[in-house]
């Protein structure tokens, strides 16, 4: 029901309907602020929070579809990645801008947050990390383990998960633990790129 309903969300926003962005913020908007509470390691003591990134990120999110610069967005997955995609590269962003100001020993007390809404992520950057989130849910191997990790991503607690999949608590908090220490290997690889 959740895929269809957001599926559903998608095309709605492409033909611009105000309520479907309402929707699709009102149900992501969460996830994206965990998921770059997640990465905001580089940040520390930045005035730049996870919640200037969602902002963002959704707000990049949104121009995009109206743009139509995403033709290949049709379902939660596809926009589950598209947000990973656009929150990584809001915090880099930031994070480059503050490390040349440290640097050039030039740093404002004010930070200019059009700066960093403006930017867009170019099509190969999009299309590198919809391949990395790829690459990591096939880490997974097993198609409940990936179906876990996507309800978790899109905010599902553990007991809504539990009830969609007509399991227990204990077996997705086992199944979470798993998925974990699988991409904790493949961040800890990711991070020492960066």
């Amino acid at each position: 029901m959740a895929d269809s309903k957001i599926t559903h969300w998608i095309n709605l926003a492409k033909e611009g309907d105000a309520s479907a962005y309402e929707a699709l913020w009102n149900h992501y908007f969460a996830s994206v602020v965990a998921l770059a509470k997640g990465r905001m390691f580089k940040l520390r003591g930045s005035l730049y929070d996870e919640e200037d990134a969602a902002l963002s990120a959704m707000k990049s999110l949104f121009r995009g579809i109206n743009s139509g610069r995403f033709p290949e967005l049709h379902d939660r997955d596809n926009l589950w990645r598209l947000l990973v995609v656009i929150t990584h590269r809001k915090l880099r962003a930031q994070w480059r801008m503050e490390s040349a100001e440290k640097r050039a020993a030039s740093r404002t007390t004010e930070l200019n947050i059009e700066t960093v809404l403006s930017e867009e992520p170019s099509a190969a950057f999009v299309s590198e990390m919809m391949d990395q989130v790829e690459r990591l849910m096939s880490e997974l191997g097993d198609e409940r383990l990936k179906r876990i990790a996507m309800l978790r991503l899109d905010g599902f607690t553990y007991d809504e998960i539990a009830e969609q999949l007509d399991c227990t608590n204990r077996t997705v908090c086992r199944k979470v633990e798993r998925i974990r220490h699988i991409w904790g290997k493949e961040m800890e690889l990711l991070d020492a790129e960066d």
